[in-house]
């Protein structure tokens, strides 16, 4: 009995549904959630055919199949390289966000034009038989106001992407609006994938556009245009300031 218990309680594997929706396959969903979980901790990761099998219990054959279906997306890089070959998988996280983004909002479109409304608690919510949406409070234009409300960040992302915003505006009184979901998320990644506290990043802004007699940011001024910028320059900028103020400290 003991033995059969110890059988039954090994490390379970994570199997999320939606990435069975993503690659049409209950085996490619399980090969994906896998990948998933490794890539939460590296981005590139080397794993051998029989390392996977005996993690996932997918067959020599149904490994095969979900790797050709893994390797059809876009954010997923799956390379053989070195000698002798091994196989890398790699994933590119920016991609996955907006794969993922364009996902939910294919399924909300679906789920609008087949009658579905989404209900607050995160299920689909039709109204019983011969009652109308407004009885349930549930009209047209309240389930269109929530979607478009739909938040992927926090008040303090999109305080981060309304002062990146306020200098920008400085520079440019006539500077465009941007679409604050998508800077706001973009700082999100920022303080979350990256690990920035938001004090940070402000005092980062601040010093790009406020000159202060040690580092000179007038370049990153004129090209940090988006958070998405802010972020994918983020470590060079960083590098710069810190190294102006060593060399003024040395002088």
């Amino acid at each position: 009995m003991k033995q059969i218990l110890r059988e039954l309680n090994q490390k379970p594997i994570a199997y999320y549904p939606v990435y069975r929706q993503i690659t049409g396959s209950t085996t490619g969903g399980i090969l994906l959630s896998q990948l998933m979980y490794w890539f939460a901790k590296k981005d590139k990761i080397f794993k051998t055919d029989k390392e996977i099998m005996e993690e996932t219990m997918l067959t020599k054959k149904e490994l095969e199949n979900s790797k050709k279906l893994i390797k059809q997306l876009d954010f997923i890089t799956v390379s053989r390289e070195g000698i002798p070959a091994k196989t890398y998988y790699e994933i590119d996280w920016e991609k996955f966000e907006k794969y993922m983004e364009n996902y939910l909002e294919k399924e909300e479109t679906s789920n609008h034009d087949s009658g579905k409304q989404v209900s607050t608690n995160g299920g689909n919510c039709i109204p019983p038989k011969g009652e109308s949406n407004k009885n349930n409070n549930y009209s047209t234009e309240t389930t269109t106001e929530k979607k478009s409300k739909k938040k992927f960040f926090t008040p303090d992302d999109l305080e981060i992407a309304r002062h990146l915003f306020s200098k920008l505006k400085q520079i440019n009184p006539k500077q465009k609006e941007p679409n604050w979901d998508t800077w706001a998320n973009d700082a999100r990644l920022l303080r979350e994938r990256d690990g920035r506290e938001k004090k940070k990043i402000i005092n980062m802004i601040d010093k790009i556009f406020e000159y202060d007699g040690v580092w000179d940011g007038s370049f990153w001024k004129a090209n940090i245009q988006s958070v998405r910028n802010l972020r994918k320059h983020y470590d060079r900028i960083y590098a710069q300031i810190t190294m102006a103020y060593k060399q003024k400290g040395a002088a």
